[in-house]
């Protein structure tokens, strides 16, 4: 590409006529080093052992400063810290001398799967002078993707149970990742006035602290009362 990423020495090869006087050793530069950073000129003179100058210049391209590199998440997780979905991770890079070479800055990572601490892998670049950044930065975030289990508390799937000692329903939210953050509430549907026959109790509005809401639960079950007694009355 043209640069360098170490100082450059200019060899410079002076030459006389053949019928001349010759080259004053004393007078002729022979070599030149770069200093510094970035697009500059060598030159150098002669003379003869007649008196007779001559200069000529080289210019050189000098880039001793590796790029740099960051790793950045292109969005931002909820207020609690968490993502529900995979991450994009992407790698800016720059250099502000010899520059990067096209499609030379590392590919974006996607971050997916769950856990609490999802990490990015760190990568670098090369600019034009072949000078290598450091290691990026390391991205960690939290994704959970699944959404709370609930289930309804109290009674079960096709129970029956009698009116004198119904049973208390609720509802059990878990979640084995992030975390609930609102619990799951029960609705108790169907039955007759007096407290008897089918019911349906559901439990639903569940959602963890990524944002998972969960599928609600439902249970169907039965409430009979007693039957009558019957008496003996002896006369």
């Amino acid at each position: 590409n043209g640069w360098n990423n170490t100082d450059v020495t200019v060899t410079w090869n002076w030459a006389d006529n053949v019928d001349g006087s010759g080259l004053d050793p004393a007078n002729c530069i022979t070599s030149s080093t770069s200093s510094g950073e970035g697009v500059m000129e060598l030159t150098a003179t002669c003379t003869d052992l007649a008196g007779n100058e001559n200069d000529d210049s080289y210019t050189v391209s000098i880039d001793k400063t590796p790029p740099t590199i960051s790793a950045a998440a292109t969005s931002a997780p909820n207020a609690a810290g968490w993502y529900n979905g995979a991450v994009t991770v992407e790698f800016p890079c720059a250099d502000t001398l010899s520059g990067i070479p096209a499609g030379a800055c590392p590919a974006s990572q996607t971050l997916d799967g769950e856990g609490a601490a999802i990490a990015s892998a760190p990568q670098t670049v090369t600019d034009n002078a072949g000078n290598s950044s450091d290691p990026s930065n390391v991205v960690i975030v939290q994704i959970d993707q699944t959404p709370p289990v609930v289930t309804v508390t109290g009674v079960s799937e096709g129970g029956v149970y009698p009116l004198e000692s119904a049973p208390a329903l609720g509802c059990d939210t878990e979640d084995a990742l992030s975390g609930v953050a609102v619990a799951a509430s029960v609705v108790i549907s169907g039955g007759n006035e007096d407290g008897t026959g089918d019911f349906t109790a559901t439990c639903s509005g569940a959602e963890d602290m990524a944002g998972n809401l969960a599928p609600p639960a439902s249970v169907s079950y039965r409430i009979e009362s007693a039957p009558p007694v019957e008496t003996l009355e002896v006369v």
